[in-house]
C-alpha cells in the first residue's frame, strides 16, 4: 500500500477517533443514557482497528472492555477510563516530528 494511501487511512481513522472520543466523554458523564449499544459499537470497533494503525493501548483497552461486555458484565472502571486516554491520544497526536508515529 502506497505512503499516500496509508496516510489518508489514518486521517481517516483519526477523525474517527475525535468523533467516538466526544460521544465517548458524554456517555462517561452520563448524557447519553439511550448510547450504550452504540458504545458496544465504538470499543468492539476499535478491539479490532486500532491495532492496524499502531495505537495497541488502544486496541488493548477497547478488547478487554469488548470481552467483558460480550460476557454481560459491566466494564472494568480502569479500562475505561484508559480506553478513554487511549482514544484521546490517537484522535488528538501530539504535533511535531513524533505526530505522524503510532504509540
Amino acid at each position: 500500500m502506497s505512503d499516500d494511501v496509508q496516510a489518508g487511512l489514518r486521517r481517516r481513522f483519526q477523525t474517527r477517533c475525535r468523533e467516538d472520543l466526544s460521544e465517548v466523554r458524554a456517555w462517561r458523564a452520563g448524557r447519553e443514557v439511550s448510547a450504550d449499544a452504540r458504545m458496544a459499537t465504538i470499543i468492539h470497533r476499535m478491539a479490532g482497528v486500532a491495532g492496524s494503525f499502531g495505537f495497541h493501548d488502544l486496541s488493548r483497552f477497547a478488547s478487554a472492555i469488548d470481552d467483558r461486555l460480550t460476557l454481560g458484565l459491566a466494564p472494568d472502571p480502569e479500562d475505561l477510563a484508559g480506553f478513554q486516554a487511549a482514544l484521546r491520544r490517537a484522535a488528538c497526536p501530539p504535533a511535531g516530528p513524533q505526530a505522524a508515529r503510532p504509540e
